[in-house]
């Protein structure tokens, strides 16, 4: 796999994982917005539908590009492409259609994130004569009330599964709402 590529599993993009010892796994993440003026800009994001269209790429990752919708139909679209010119740089060219009959005032934004893997690991050591079993590899899992998106996962994850670095392995099993983040009402 090339250094530069489309590997960040939230927005379409190009990113780059480092391999310097002291920054292993950190993920260097450059995303395209393009927008119209005043209206509600969606980022590209791969896991929910946003109107962003794989087009083109070559087997080396050296050029893809995707096909973002800014109005339905291919009224006013983008073309977003990321080209590599060296193993250190990537050009990114926007381009933006207006197909509608009146002019429209377009913009494009670039963000850039860095994204770092779990920065906290979990050994579980065990008495003799002791087994210890990953919850994961469950034959069947089911919930107590079955909902519509229950078999719904993301990135290949088994059924009920979710990320989480305080937990061995940084997987956790079951339902909740992650409010880890959450500031509580007062």
């Amino acid at each position: 796999m090339p250094k530069w590529g489309p590997y960040s599993k939230k927005y379409s993009g190009v990113s780059r994982v480092t391999e310097h010892e002291t920054e292993k796994g950190v993920r260097f993440d450059f995303i395209s917005l393009p927008a119209v003026s005043n209206t509600d800009a969606k980022a590209p994001n791969v896991t929910i539908p946003v109107g962003v269209h794989p087009w083109d790429v070559k087997s080396d990752y050296s050029f893809y590009s995707y096909r973002q919708d800014l109005e339905w139909k291919d009224v006013i679209y983008s073309d977003v492409s990321f080209t590599k010119l060296s193993d250190e740089s990537v050009l990114v060219r926007t381009e933006i259609f207006n197909n509608s009959e009146l002019m429209q005032n377009c913009l494009v934004n670039y963000f850039s994130s860095l994204q770092f893997p779990f920065l906290t690991s979990y050994r579980v050591s065990l008495p003799n004569k002791s087994l210890m079993f990953d919850a994961l590899d469950y034959s069947e899992f089911t919930y107590k009330k079955s909902r519509p998106w229950d078999n719904e996962t993301m990135d290949a994850m088994h059924k009920g599964e979710f990320f989480d670095d305080r937990f061995t392995s940084h997987r956790g099993l079951g339902d909740r709402d992650d409010n880890r983040y959450i500031l509580p009402k007062y």
